[in-house]
């Protein structure tokens, strides 16, 4: 997914020096949740689990938490009523955010979910799943939050974000290394379109957070087919997914910015043909006059204008979330 904000750069001193004995004091400061993805037994090694004796390798002295032998049913409750999303409860949950951080964002991420990450408690465990670049770690260590970055691979990501020194630990969102209801706050961007088994992984999250925890995700839904993408999601299958979760969503909302028509030419077109791009802009004005058009009609009919939420929604490149682990889930 393409950015909207304007990219968070530290000085050239922090990047040159990312990657630099940071694997060990990272392992140290989260080696009491690791857990084996295979066996889920606590992980004080992570070359290998003393539990099932799978061993773990590393990749360029990033340890690899990955396993071809982790598995795992996929279950979950669906009742008729969710055959069909209610009319209240997307009133209720698609909305946008209050917005309370000023300043430069790290590449990809909302201002809507940097709020939140921003009012955690100081030492907060915050737990990336597809870090990318790691380009999120400084910026949160800045609001004194502990920050693990988690990736399937270090050079799966532009080579400009590699230099902000990559994943802490590589790891498949569907078999998190970390220990039931260890970490307070998990975040996904862009990363979502690309599970293989998006609930899978979003019962990861809800085992690995504790209750209260904050899980802030997003997903592509206009945006092409693109790195192999399995899976993009309307609104109505945001909240769908989050709900097979038994996640209590707080806020669903189209990422600001960055619509279907914007998406589409600037993902899609290669070559000399990115020179039409624009183009997207300008159907996305057809778009909003029609829509204009269609409120000022309703409007003289004593009606109320559509909200506007639901018109951005219905054309979203991705949409965007911040749901909540309850309090007493057990």
């Amino acid at each position: 997914m393409m950015q909207r904000a304007p990219d968070f750069q530290p000085d050239a001193g922090v990047v040159a020096g990312a990657g630099v004995g940071r694997g060990a004091a990272v392992l140290d400061d989260w080696r009491a949740v690791l857990a084996c993805p295979v066996c889920g037994a606590g992980l004080d090694d992570p070359a290998r689990c003393g539990g099932c004796s799978e061993e773990f390798g590393e990749e360029g002295g990033t340890p690899r938490l990955m396993s071809a032998r982790s598995s795992a049913p996929v279950r979950f409750d669906f009742s008729g009523a969710r055959s069909v999303v209610p009319e209240e409860l997307k009133r209720r949950v698609l909305k946008r955010p209050a917005v309370g951080v000023a300043g430069k964002l790290p590449y990809h991420m909302d201002g809507g979910q940097a709020t939140v990450l921003a009012g955690l408690a100081r030492g907060s465990g915050v737990l990336e799943i597809g870090c990318g670049g790691g380009q999120n770690r400084l910026w949160m260590r800045e609001r004194g939050l502990r920050y693990l970055g988690t990736d399937v691979s270090k050079t799966r990501v532009y080579e400009h974000l590699q230099a902000f020194g990559g994943p802490d630990v590589l790891a498949d969102a569907h078999f998190l290394p970390i220990r039931d209801e260890s970490v307070d706050c998990v975040y996904a961007a862009a990363v979502n379109e690309h599970l293989a088994c998006p609930l899978r992984a979003a019962q990861e999250v809800w085992r690995v957070l504790k209750p209260g925890g904050v899980y802030l995700g997003n997903c592509s839904f206009m945006e092409p087919w693109h790195d192999e993408s399995f899976f993009h999601m309307s609104p109505n299958g945001v909240i769908e997914l989050l709900l097979a979760a038994r996640f209590e969503i707080e806020f669903v909302y189209p990422g600001a910015g960055w619509h279907g028509f914007v998406a589409l030419p600037r993902m899609a077109l290669m070559g000399p043909l990115r020179g039409l791009a624009p183009l997207g802009r300008l159907f996305h004005l057809v778009y909003r006059a029609q829509t204009w058009a269609a409120n000022a009609r309703r409007r003289a009919k004593g009606k109320a204008a559509h909200d506007p939420i639901m018109v951005e929604a219905k054309i979203a490149g991705a949409m965007t979330w911040i749901a909540r682990k309850p309090k007493g889930a057990a």
